[in-house]
């Protein structure tokens, strides 16, 4: 830690202390703490952390990241359809649901890909409420 500390100096950069925290990953249950510092100030120890809009746990869990971007997702669709209610042309109401909702639950699918059940039923239903909606806007309008 501290080697980190003498380059961020060496390269003139600011090493904020105060924002730095620890997280060890370890499925374990069991494990050796010990205190880390840099330049004799300890650092926090935390369970999880964001990182580039992805949270990880230290038992290596994307559960937290997973419940926020569906809790998002439903929050972004329910602003679609609300707002899309008007609309009369379907394209519109999928550009709309690919920029709020789509690209939300895409971001950084490569780290956090959803691999228990629970999760991919849930983001199933954000997508099968939105293909619903569609549905029910296209019948209406051919009517």
């Amino acid at each position: 830690m501290n080697a980190v500390s003498n380059w961020c100096k060496t390269n003139m950069l600011l090493l904020n202390i105060s924002k730095c925290t620890v997280l060890f990953y370890t499925k374990k249950k069991n494990y050796l703490e010990f205190e880390n510092n840099i330049n004799e100030s300890p650092l926090v120890r935390v369970d999880s952390i964001t990182d580039l809009g992805v949270t990880m746990k230290s038992n290596l869990s994307f559960d937290i990241h997973i419940k926020g971007i569906i809790s998002d997702a439903f929050r972004n669709l329910g602003f679609v359809m609300r707002q899309g209610i008007d609309f009369s042309n379907i394209d519109v109401l999928k550009i709309l649901y690919t920029a709020y909702v789509w690209s939300m639950l895409e971001y950084a699918v490569v780290v956090w890909h959803p691999n228990i059940k629970k999760n991919i039923r849930q983001i199933e239903i954000i997508q099968s409420k939105f293909v619903r909606f569609l549905t029910y806007k296209r019948n209406s309008i051919i009517s």
